[in-house]
């Protein structure tokens, strides 16, 4: 069983199940599963990959999804959803909350990334390396 520091690592099935199961109850068809809390952090990664993001880096990033609601139109009211937070730890994505919510016909699924200024910094020094991009300095001639 994985180590629980600060929530449950995604990895762990078992213990996701476990916990997400007495929070969801009867309702499954629009809350997340164990299965959709592992998408959510494989998506999540891949998010931070294109942000430039170096894996030494990423300790510390919150990723918050809500469920996406029902697609078909004969729905009129709202159903019950799940919010996931998910934070990134040194070794992989840990569920730090999970709770019930409404979420109406239409509505898609909606998966948010958070970062510190710090993360964004190492962000774009990452990526102006990469992509070779260098920042001229104003001269007093060139602003005239």
């Amino acid at each position: 069983m994985a180590k629980r520091t600060g929530g449950i690592a995604v990895t762990d099935t078992d213990a996701l199940n476990e916990h997400i199961s007495g929070i969801r109850g009867a309702a499954t068809s629009w809350t997340y599963s164990a299965a959709d809390v592992q998408r959510l952090a494989v998506e999540a990664e891949a998010r931070l990959s294109k942000l430039f993001l170096a894996p030494t880096h990423r300790s510390g990033a919150v990723a918050t999804a809500r469920s996406a609601g029902p697609s078909a139109a004969a729905y009129r009211y709202s159903v019950s959803g799940a919010d996931v937070t998910l934070r990134r730890a040194k070794d992989g994505w840990r569920l730090v909350d999970y709770q019930r919510c409404n979420v109406f016909p239409r509505s898609v699924e909606k998966i948010d990334i958070h970062i510190s200024p710090d993360q964004a910094e190492k962000s774009v020094e990452t990526m102006r390396r990469q992509i070779r991009v260098t920042v001229f300095a104003q001269t007093e001639k060139a602003a005239a």
